[in-house]
């Protein structure tokens, strides 16, 4: 597996997730119960890697339910192109509700090379990475210790169906290691 900047693959993963029909948001969503307590990804399924470069300029949305939480890290990581890129979505979610996230495939929303601590994205970079994605990755992990996370109404333009995303995330949840600081 690539570094995908503060994030190793751990030879545990991938782990797959449940589909729960009845606590979407409305309908059914996926879901994943901590394994372990290191960060860990829900990652997008093959239909969304490859070129995406027409993405760039559009967004990536979807809404998150935690059970709890305990630090920030990276909500959306990109790989591609040799290159990793990661950003924050905004506040932390609350515990127990659905949070909405929308994040825009640009050069003005705050993408970073590597990590958050890493130097802003330009726009060849981000296209670069659009062009040769080989891995779209939202965070799961919010906690140390025992804790779960649904994941539903996930939208990425282009969509090669619309729920060709959530049904390929309850394949697989990429496990990776926490932030380092």
């Amino acid at each position: 597996m690539p570094d995908y900047g503060p994030y190793t693959a751990l030879s545990g993963g991938p782990y797959g997730v449940t589909h729960e029909p009845g606590a979407g948001n409305p309908g059914g969503a996926i879901s994943m119960t901590d394994p372990d307590g290191v960060t860990w990804f829900f990652s997008a399924p093959g239909a969304y890697l490859g070129n995406q470069l027409a993405a760039y300029g559009t967004s990536l949305s979807y809404d998150i339910r935690i059970s709890y939480k305990s630090w920030e890290d990276a909500d959306v990581a990109l790989y591609g192109a040799g290159m990793s890129l990661a950003v924050d979505a905004g506040a932390e979610p609350d515990e127990g509700v659905w949070t909405h996230y929308s994040v825009n495939f640009d050069d003005v929303s705050g993408w970073k090379l590597g990590n958050l601590d890493g130097v802003a994205a330009t726009e060849a970079q981000i296209k670069a990475v659009l062009a040769d994605l080989q891995g779209l990755y939202i965070r799961g992990e919010y906690a140390i210790g025992p804790d779960y996370t649904y994941l539903d109404n996930v939208s990425f333009v282009p969509e090669p169906g619309a729920s060709t995303f959530v049904a390929g995330l309850g394949v697989l949840a990429f496990i990776a290691l926490r932030r380092r600081v």
